[in-house]
């Protein structure tokens, strides 16, 4: 079975991940690697990998500032 990232990929993918989101992550790594990857198999990646992208979906609870 062929793997979807070569280790430089994979450096780069663990890098840049963390703090964004599957659609932003294919779009960082198509642009520098010019693979042709989509949100579902960074979606897959992550998850394969056991990585984390530190986002919840919820929006953060503001203060009310006076």
């Amino acid at each position: 079975m062929a793997r979807l990232l070569t280790d430089e990929q994979h450096d780069y993918f663990v890098k840049i991940q963390k703090g964004r989101s599957a659609k932003e992550v294919a779009k960082a790594m198509n642009d520098q690697f010019g693979v042709c990857l989509n949100a579902n198999q960074i979606k897959n990646y992550r998850r394969n990998h056991g990585l984390k992208s530190g986002l919840t979906g919820h929006f953060e609870k503001r203060t009310a500032s006076t």
